[in-house]
């Protein structure tokens, strides 16, 4: 079962989805939190949602997903999160 979600484009795609979703939100809510430099906090906490994803790396055996998949997990937390910081910034 786990292959069919791992291998299933739509499956992968609602990942990238909340992997999105929650980058930004969590770039938006580091910058509203922030004091000083709002969009550089929220770069700093989308790199460190780099370091679970990091993992990835270690693992002992091959990831039956898609390498496309993987790529994107890696490419679009620290993008978002500075966008949600962005977004945070101009609503003040």
């Amino acid at each position: 079962m786990f292959t069919t979600f791992a291998t299933s484009i739509f499956h992968n795609l609602v990942a990238q989805g909340i992997n999105v979703i929650s980058a930004g939100a969590g770039g938006y809510w580091v910058a509203r939190h922030s004091r000083e430099r709002p969009v550089s906090s929220a770069a700093v906490a989308g790199a460190l949602m780099l370091l679970p994803l990091s993992l990835v790396v270690f693992v002992p055996y091959q990831l039956p997903q898609p390498l496309w998949s993987t790529y994107l997990f890696f490419l679009t937390p620290v993008p978002c999160a500075v966008l949600g910081g962005v977004y945070s910034a101009m609503r003040d």
